[in-house]
């Protein structure tokens, strides 16, 4: 098998980049994974009377991207992670049709290496997630309680989610609701974390 032809490369770059990274993690390099360089830009407003109906469709939208990425370990394990085992399942994946298939089939090694990489990135990160949540270092959602957040998608009483960064210094996407009742809240609005329902996952919140 030739790793220089392109139908290889295009496997074997993105497992060496993960290779590097785990590399230089381990020689001492900043792998903590705060992945603080995230932003969105919350000084935009909308004129709630002329566009309601498009705002609530917005929400929802985006409340269904936030399942989707929250499946996939978003919020739960540094993003840092998730690149390396996306890299690694894609790479690995990819190289070993190759070999099976011939570099000729690269169109079935893409769609098997891109199944498994959708297939196996959240069952991994769920992994990583419980492993997490066990150490020192980590911050328990509990622990949560009280701090101060920012909505990044609408907050309400089905969907929501709200970013703050934990006391370690880490990049927390937390699910969000608001009580019953209670007016939505909008994308980019401060919030406090009111309490953790444990059986839900979620967090009660209330603008700040």
């Amino acid at each position: 098998m030739d790793l220089l032809q392109w139908q290889n490369l295009m496997f074997l770059l993105p497992l060496l980049l993960a290779v590097l990274y785990l590399v230089v993690l381990g020689l001492g390099g900043d792998g903590s994974g705060h992945d603080a360089g995230v932003h969105h830009d919350v000084g935009m407003h909308h004129d709630a009377a002329a566009h309601h109906d498009h705002d609530a469709e917005h929400d929802a939208g985006h409340g269904s991207v936030a399942k989707v990425l929250s499946a996939f370990g978003v919020g739960k394990v540094p993003l840092s992670v998730l690149i390396v085992t996306m890299l690694v399942l894609w790479g690995g994946a990819g190289l070993m049709c190759s070999q099976s298939y011939g570099i000729a089939a690269v169109r079935t090694s893409a769609l098997i290496a891109g199944l498994v990489v959708l297939c196996g990135t959240p069952l991994i990160s769920a992994v990583v997630g419980r492993f997490i949540a066990t150490r020192s270092f980590h911050v328990h959602r509990k622990e949560l309680v009280g701090s101060k957040a920012m909505a990044i998608y609408g907050i309400g009483v089905d969907s929501g989610e709200a970013r703050l960064t934990d006391r370690t210094g880490n990049l927390r996407d937390v699910p969000a609701r608001v009580m019953p009742g209670v007016a939505d809240i909008t994308e980019g609005t401060e919030v406090v974390l009111l309490r953790y329902d444990e059986q839900k996952e979620v967090f009660i919140v209330q603008r700040a």
